[in-house]
């Protein structure tokens, strides 16, 4: 995929400095599979995101998140004995570890008052999280280091890895530019791809972005909410899908040649809908009325009959962080591809390899490991929490997110 052929544009509501005709200085930060070796050489933790050092604890894994200003981490306590439940599924401490990124010892950072938090993090609040503790951490790469206020995350099933915050107020990215670290105030982001047949490494540039995933015939412009909510959920980088379509090849099942092309309009152009782009969901979010049609279309271009299946089904061989609609591998071929249209503007096509993975998940030591009896349709089981569809990685893995001085950009 070549990810310099479409754009996508938000204006948040900010004052940004004007382009220095020199340089201005960035960070660039690997984002992808993080894998965190531990000196014992059997707690090793196997996650995504970036991999950064805190304190002088060791590292861990952070993922990027468009709806908190400030950056959350995990702390030991989210692995004690009364989180190991994730809604009756139960977890080893290795997969705990690995599914959090880490963790860091609450006692190692310095403690300070959560006032300013609540208001300053809606996106944290609106889905019932509580903010109990906050600390001052430093947080370090190559021989760089930044100290600022973070959230400690103790509790809860609504997370998986910490959060670097990266909303339009982002303490981060203030922290940095008072550093003299970054230049401005704006970052590029390539999640890469999580697909098997095509995996990909991203990035993450801070005061800056990759200049050439970025086509030369401009931005297409689109206006973030203000307010940024979204019903139940804090969003700020909200787009109207005034399309979305399904399409696969179906092949005869009678034993003949014929191949019959498939199509179904899961947003009509006379509807439209908005959803929430935010990196750290891995999957497509909907109504749960959009997630049964695509069920059904699944169930034509195959022939499958039955439901999908529930984690429980296979919580013995892996945990699955994030449950999509999962199938067994004899449920019939399908190479199907979904193509979305946003705001009759722009067209993105995601392919069937990433649409349709065979499942993966985290077996009881906390490994990465792949269930060759289930494939994995990159559409949440359930219906969107909060009321707010989501365009997660699944999306982004066509498309580079670029906050450009006044400026959030997507780019295919």
């Amino acid at each position: 995929m070549n990810l310099a052929s479409l754009q996508l544009l938000f204006c948040f509501p900010l004052t940004w400095a004007s382009q220095s005709p020199c340089p201005s200085p960035i960070i660039v930060w690997a984002l992808g599979n993080c894998t965190i070796i531990a000196a014992d050489e059997v707690n090793d933790i196997h996650s995504w995101g970036i991999r950064l050092g805190v304190e002088d604890h060791g590292d861990l894994c952070l993922s990027p998140s468009t709806v908190v200003n400030h950056t959350f981490l995990t702390t030991d306590d989210i692995c004690g004995p009364d989180q190991l439940d994730v809604q009756g599924v139960p977890m080893t401490l290795r997969q705990c570890r690995s599914r959090r990124g880490g963790s860091v010892p609450p006692n190692l950072l310095s403690v300070v008052s959560v006032d300013g938090l609540d208001p300053n993090n809606p996106g944290w609040t609106k889905l019932g999280n509580s903010i109990e503790s906050a600390a001052q951490a430093t947080l370090r790469w190559l021989g760089q280091s930044v100290t600022m206020t973070v959230g400690l995350i103790t509790r809860g099933q609504q997370s998986t890895t910490s959060h670097l915050g990266l909303a339009s107020g982002a303490v981060l990215l203030e922290t940095l530019k008072s550093l003299g670290l970054i230049g401005r105030r704006s970052w590029g982001l390539n999640v890469g791809s999580q697909s098997v047949l095509h995996p990909r490494s991203g990035s993450l540039v801070l005061g800056g972005y990759d200049v050439a995933s970025v086509a030369s015939s401009g931005f297409s412009e689109f206006t973030v909410s203000n307010p940024d909510a979204m019903n139940d959920r804090n969003c700020p980088l909200q787009v109207t899908v005034s399309e979305m379509s399904l399409n696969a090849r179906s092949a005869d099942r009678q034993g003949g040649n014929r191949t019959t092309y498939m199509s179904s309009a899961i947003i009509e152009r006379a509807g439209g809908m908005k959803f929430c782009i935010e990196p750290y969901d891995n999957l497509f979010r909907m109504p749960e009325n959009m997630v049964n049609d695509v069920e059904e279309f699944f169930k034509a271009v195959t022939g499958y009959g039955g439901d999908a299946v529930d984690p429980s089904v296979y919580k013995d061989n892996l945990l699955n962080l994030e449950p999509g609609l999962v199938y067994p591998a004899s449920a019939g071929s399908f190479e199907g591809t979904m193509r979305l249209t946003l705001e009759d503007k722009l067209t993105v096509d995601i392919p069937f390899y990433e649409l349709l993975r065979p499942l993966r998940g985290l077996d009881e030591n906390g490994s990465l490991v792949l269930h060759p009896e289930y494939n994995e349709l990159q559409v949440f089981r359930e219906e969107a929490p909060g009321d707010a569809p989501v365009l997660g990685k699944a999306f982004l893995s066509q498309v580079l997110l670029v906050a450009n001085g006044a400026h959030v950009t997507l780019s295919c």
